[in-house]
């Protein structure tokens, strides 16, 4: 689940939620928008914190550049010759 689902369905502000895990409001702007890279500490703490709703997986970065590396390769059709 994203962070920004998990604080709208628990009724949690930034605020509120930054304080639970001892961070910043702006830093939790930052995860919920996905546009930096948390700590492994910040990770887990979030992840008790949820009891597991919101995992590592959601609080990365979107990073268009690797999506791009991640495109899937074309299927090169086979000839005679090979």
């Amino acid at each position: 689940m994203k962070l920004s689902d998990y604080l709208k369905k628990n009724g949690l502000t930034h605020d509120a939620f930054s304080k639970k895990v001892n961070v910043t409001r702006p830093m939790i702007t930052l995860l919920v928008n996905r546009t930096t890279n948390p700590s492994v500490k910040l990770i887990k703490r979030i992840e008790n914190e949820t009891k597991g709703e919101v995992s590592f997986h959601a609080l990365l970065p979107d990073d268009p550049h690797i999506k791009t590396q991640l495109k899937p390769r074309k299927e090169h059709k086979k000839t005679e010759n090979t």
